[in-house]
């Protein structure tokens, strides 16, 4: 007979320095409780140049492949994950509502093209999955039993309640209540900072309500992704934000507004242990 999967703590992220100089944040405690790393990797560490200085892990900005290759193996030694570095799945992250199951249409990396996607779950242990951001907003969910999801959700994957979906797609396959599962949002642009034009915020606030406009122009991509998730039956205590602006904060993280189209990326990495 099975044990019933774990009730996990309420979600919280705290900031790690690794010994190879790596900074990422994650939340021990659900480790301790299910044996799932979570990490939201900053920029601080790592051997690019610039404009890509620092722990990029994005293929696609023009940044030295070489280069990009040996922060990714870096990122997963500061997580503990580097006993899996061959079975690093890596999207091709397209900002649709697509979200893949590793296993069903993924495979890693060595083994098959990335997929195009831009949320992939998990409920392989030792298979570590990473997208990449710079000011689009990270999520990681994670269910009481630690198969978890990691999600990609910018202007148009908040539009079409990406992470919402995600939710219901782990916790559904899992025969779990989506309130059951802790739910992470990582360093993104906030809403003070993303001005995107009155009528891109205004049909967020027939989409998903008020709290999505800053003004009359900005937009709040946190409260869209927050209404999506709640309404797939997150539980609010469970949804649990760092409080980071990527614009704000470029000597921690990337910011694709802040360093004018051009700069590197920072990651979302999870992975459930053996």
């Amino acid at each position: 007979m099975s044990l019933p999967a774990p009730v996990l703590p309420l979600p919280q992220l705290t900031g790690v320095v690794a010994s190879n100089g790596v900074h990422f944040l994650t939340d021990e405690r659900l480790f301790e409780a299910c044996g799932t790393r979570i990490a939201f990797t900053g920029r601080r560490g790592g051997v690019s140049k610039p404009p890509y200085e620092g722990l990029d892990l994005g293929t696609h900005v023009g940044d030295d492949p070489a280069d990009v290759a040996v922060n990714r193996r870096l990122a997963l030694e500061a997580c503990g994950l580097s006993a899996f570095a061959n079975e690093l799945i890596i999207p091709n992250q397209v900002h649709s509502s697509t979200v893949l199951f590793a296993g069903e249409g993924i495979l890693p990396l060595s083994q098959a093209a990335a997929p195009d996607c831009d949320g992939v779950i998990c409920s392989s242990p030792g298979v570590p999955v990473l997208l990449c951001f710079a000011d689009c907003v990270p999520v990681i969910i994670v269910a009481p039993d630690g198969c978890f999801a990691v999600v990609h959700s910018g202007r148009l994957g908040a539009a079409q309640r990406i992470a919402g979906g995600a939710l219901e797609a782990l916790a559904g396959a899992r025969g779990l209540s989506p309130a059951s599962c802790n739910v992470y949002i990582g360093p993104h642009i906030c809403g003070n900072c993303y001005e995107t034009g009155e009528r891109i915020v205004q049909s967020f606030v027939q989409l998903m309500g008020p709290d999505c406009a800053v003004g009359t122009a900005n937009l709040s991509l946190e409260a869209a992704v927050r209404h999506a998730l709640l309404d797939a039956g997150a539980c609010s205590e469970r949804i649990h934000s760092c409080g980071t602006c990527t614009l704000e904060s470029t000597d921690d993280y990337y910011s694709y507004r802040a360093e004018d189209k051009i700069c590197g990326r920072h990651g979302a990495i999870s992975c459930m242990l053996p």
